[in-house]
């Protein structure tokens, strides 16, 4: 009896250390979770910062309206990127239910990739229809930087696909995914705002 006893004891002290382990576990995820997200904010607000400065930098040099009206536009769109990213994480925490299931990171990286290789393929056609455009014809500094900016966008996305393509094993792969991700779109973004001003202004 004193046996069965103590071995009850000691499965109920083995229960409490499983308890408390999983609870440690589960906190640090979430402080992971936490500066990771931190961190991608961190550095959306910079770069719309960076953006705005550098806009109104070129006011002072001899570069075309159209470009410094692009860069600017950067900078909003930059920070629409973020508060769409912040109202989508409210609701997400606001609500009770996934209708889709918990998910994993292998689901993450699927998603990541497919979006990658979309954003690609939307700069892709881009610059396809730019080089046709500018086949022998003369263009100017904000269609040029425009294209270089597709490009990068398209080099970017290629890295993040060939990164998550398998999985995203940990939460500082996540935020590396998650900032290229975002220099993808951003480039996406100048790439096409600098050739829509070119064209139309």
């Amino acid at each position: 009896m004193a046996s069965e006893a103590e071995g009850g004891k000691s499965q109920s002290g083995e229960q409490r250390d499983n308890g408390s382990e999983d609870k440690d576990g589960t906190g640090n995820q979430e402080r992971s979770g936490e500066i990771a997200r931190r961190l991608i904010v961190t550095t959306q607000v910079a770069a719309g910062i960076l953006a705005l400065i550098t806009a109104l930098v070129m006011l002072n040099s001899s570069v075309p309206i159209t470009l410094i009206i692009a860069t600017f536009t950067l900078s909003p769109v930059i920070f629409l990127y973020l508060g769409a990213n912040l109202l989508w994480g409210f609701l997400a925490e606001f609500g009770t239910q996934n209708v889709h299931g918990s998910g994993g990171q292998s689901s993450q990286a699927s998603i990541m990739a497919e979006a990658a290789k979309l954003t690609v393929t939307v700069q892709g056609v881009a610059l396809g229809l730019v080089f046709a455009f500018a086949k022998n014809r003369d263009v100017d500094l904000t269609v040029q930087v425009g294209a270089v900016a597709l490009v990068a966008g398209v080099i970017l996305g290629l890295l993040l696909y060939t990164l998550v393509v398998v999985d995203l094993p940990t939460v500082p792969c996540q935020v590396v995914a998650s900032i290229l991700y975002n220099m993808t779109l951003w480039s996406a973004s100048y790439g096409l705002t600098c050739i829509a001003f070119s064209l139309f202004t």
